[in-house]
């Protein structure tokens, strides 16, 4: 049996979607534009870390826990 160890990644999901609200509410069409692109790079960059931390799983025969 593969050795089990807690994989965390800090990820400021929470923050980015806040800053988004911000901006949506205070700059109107141009503000939901750039809130649009600042979520496609936080969900891209979630995808990103979520393949490197499979990558990382398959790699080295760990199992993932989820924190």
């Amino acid at each position: 049996m593969a050795e089990q160890y807690k994989l965390t990644t800090i990820f400021p999901t929470r923050g980015i979607d806040d800053k988004c609200k911000i901006i949506e509410t205070y700059y109107g069409d141009r503000g939901k534009a750039i809130a649009e692109r600042d979520r496609r790079i936080k969900d891209g960059l979630h995808c990103h870390l979520q393949e490197l931390e499979r990558k990382v799983v398959e790699q080295f025969n760990f199992v993932a826990l989820k924190p």
